[in-house]
C-alpha cells in the first residue's frame, strides 16, 4: 500500500508542476503580447507626432513661399510702373501668367 500512496502522490505532483508550467507559459505569453502592445503603441504615437511635425512644417514653408511670391510679383510691378503704363503693365502680366498655366496644364495632361 505504502508503493500506491507513493505512486499517486508522485501523479499528483506531476500534474502540480505540468500545471504550473501552463500557467507560468500562459502569464509569460500574456506579458509579452502586453509588451507588443505596448511597443507598437509608442511607435503610433512617434509616427503621427512626426507627421504632426511634417504637416506644420509644410504649412510654415507654403505660408512663406507664397508670401515669397507675392513680394517678388508685387515688387516687380511697382518697380516696373516706373518706366510702363500700370494698367498694360498688369494685362501683360495676366496674359503671360495664364499661358504659362495653361502651357503646364497642357503638358501635365499628357
Amino acid at each position: 500500500m505504502a508503493k500506491k500512496k507513493a505512486k499517486g502522490s508522485n501523479k499528483f505532483s506531476n500534474y502540480i508542476d505540468m500545471f504550473s508550467q501552463v500557467i507560468s507559459g500562459f502569464i509569460e505569453q500574456r506579458l509579452k503580447v502586453k509588451q507588443r502592445v505596448e511597443d507598437v503603441k509608442n511607435n503610433v504615437l512617434d509616427a503621427l507626432f512626426g507627421l504632426k511635425k511634417q504637416i506644420m512644417r509644410g504649412i510654415v514653408e507654403a505660408f512663406l513661399l507664397i508670401t515669397g511670391i507675392a513680394a517678388l510679383v508685387v515688387g516687380s510691378i511697382m518697380f516696373l510702373s516706373r518706366y510702363i503704363e500700370f494698367d498694360i503693365l498688369l494685362i501683360a502680366y495676366g496674359v503671360i501668367i495664364s499661358f504659362g498655366i495653361l502651357f503646364i496644364a497642357k503638358l501635365k495632361r499628357d
